[in-house]
């Protein structure tokens, strides 16, 4: 039964994700080699996994990989590149293809003037424009205080304030930080946008409610066992001479086993607000503390 309560609850939680927060699943940006068509142009053969290499650098959507292997089917965007001497200039005709809606762009660049440092940088950057207008926005999320834990979908990806660049769609962001209130909400992340979450956080801190509760509780049983005790000894007082010493002992036993309950229970009143006290000034300084004010 354990075995299986492993496997069914994080499956569960997996399933939840997909169906209401959109989860995505890893896509790619296919890099074909380039086509050569000039004799001058061999050393640029290898161009196209020199470009994969360079967007690892890059600050791409979650989710999106660079590959050059076309058995991978989730394609975002397609890259494609013709090296040929144009007009007695060697050039690199650089394309990238999206889906109906994205459609294509070219950028021609002259080899003669530039490095492969300088292309690889040209090109990573054309790349990086068109999935920001085409499949991707941005998200900024800052927060008050700073350094709050960033969840994106149940999965920590950093603390506040962070920048991330995401596929268009909806997710889930919470915002944690030990002694605060959690703070969590969907966004929606479109196209070409950047979105600012800028959140408060309220402040916990340490738990003061249940000792306020109870000290007040004791201060009211106090305040009744006072009572109980004075009538008791009022009653013990107001005996007439000649009873039995018996009489004289019960009622001296009724106020004093009072007067025993009476001193517990102050004692336990005044321990329970001094700790009301103590919690109060350790909010007081955490919060000081976290939000730099009184």
């Amino acid at each position: 039964m354990v075995f299986k309560k492993s496997i069914i609850i994080p499956t569960i939680v997996f399933l939840l994700n997909v169906c209401i927060f959109g989860e995505k699943s890893e896509s790619y940006i296919l890099i074909k080699p380039f086509t050569v068509n000039s004799n001058d142009s061999l050393k640029y053969e290898q161009l196209h996994l020199a470009l994969i290499k360079r967007l690892e650098y890059e600050i791409l959507p979650r989710d999106v990989k660079p590959v050059s292997d076309e058995t991978y089917k989730n394609y975002s965007v397609i890259v494609e590149g013709v090296i040929d001497t144009l007009d007695g200039v060697l050039v690199l005709l650089f394309r990238l293809s999206g889906n109906e809606e994205q459609g294509k762009e070219e950028k021609l660049i002259p080899l003669r003037n530039h490095s492969i440092e300088d292309l690889l940088d040209i090109m990573a950057l054309k790349i990086r424009y068109f999935l920001e207008q085409n499949i991707s926005g941005r998200l900024r999320i800052s927060s008050r205080p700073l350094n709050c834990d960033v969840f994106l979908n149940g999965v920590k990806i950093g603390v506040t304030p962070a920048e991330l660049v995401l596929e268009k769609g909806q997710y889930k962001i919470g915002i944690n930080r030990e002694n605060l209130y959690p703070w969590s909400d969907s966004v929606v992340i479109e196209a070409g946008r950047e979105k600012i979450l800028n959140p408060s956080l309220e402040f916990q801190g340490y738990k003061i409610k249940p000792f306020i509760y109870t000290s007040a509780i004791l201060s009211v049983a106090t305040i009744v066992s006072w009572v109980i005790e004075f009538k008791l000894h009022e009653s013990y007082k107001d005996l007439y001479v000649g009873l039995p010493q018996t009489d004289y002992d019960w009622h001296w036993n009724r106020y004093r086993n009072a007067n025993y309950i009476r001193i517990g229970l102050f004692n336990a009143t005044i321990a329970g607000w001094t700790i009301c006290g103590f919690q109060w000034t350790r909010n007081r300084t955490l919060k000081r503390k976290i939000f730099g004010q009184n």
